[in-house]
């Protein structure tokens, strides 16, 4: 992890603290692999509030006085993508939920040996796929998969 950033784990009974920070305009990135214990259902954020601030897309601001709890809310209601890459194109495809700080919603897909690949388990929302110079957008809905095929350019 490089200078400033901080990893912190919720644990159960579903409290989390950042200790520790100063006052200021904070970034915060979410990433998780959170799990329904009924079911084993992977979760995914859906929705995250600090008071009235999105801290999925914007910063949040830090006071010594007091500040709002931070909201996480957690979902087993998912989609995925699924798709091709044709042309020249490396064996990574790069999913990014649009509206998100690119570091922070950035989820992985290996391709396939003839350029087939899937992501699943992610939120609603709207997504950018690329893979070797080929880039698309795809809408996820819950309970479905959305078919993106790309094409790459020719180097």
């Amino acid at each position: 992890m490089g200078p400033g950033i901080r990893e912190v784990t919720l644990r159960p009974p579903g409290e989390l603290a950042l200790p520790d920070v100063p006052p200021g305009q904070w970034q915060i990135g979410f990433v998780t692999d959170a799990v329904r214990w009924a079911d084993q259902h992977k979760l995914a954020i859906t929705n995250v509030r600090f008071g009235v601030s999105n801290p999925l897309t914007d910063t949040i601001a830090v006071v010594e006085s007091g500040n709002p709890p931070l909201e996480i809310e957690l979902s087993s209601d998912t989609g995925r993508i699924a798709g091709t890459v044709k042309g020249p194109h490396i064996g990574l495809v790069l999913v990014e939920r649009i509206g998100t700080p690119r570091f922070f919603a950035a989820f992985r897909a290996l391709l396939t040996e003839d350029g087939g690949f899937l992501t699943d388990e992610l939120a609603p929302g709207l997504y950018e796929v690329r893979c070797g110079g080929a880039t698309g957008r795809a809408e996820v809905k819950t309970g479905e998969t959305t078919r993106l095929d790309l094409q790459a350019p020719e180097r």
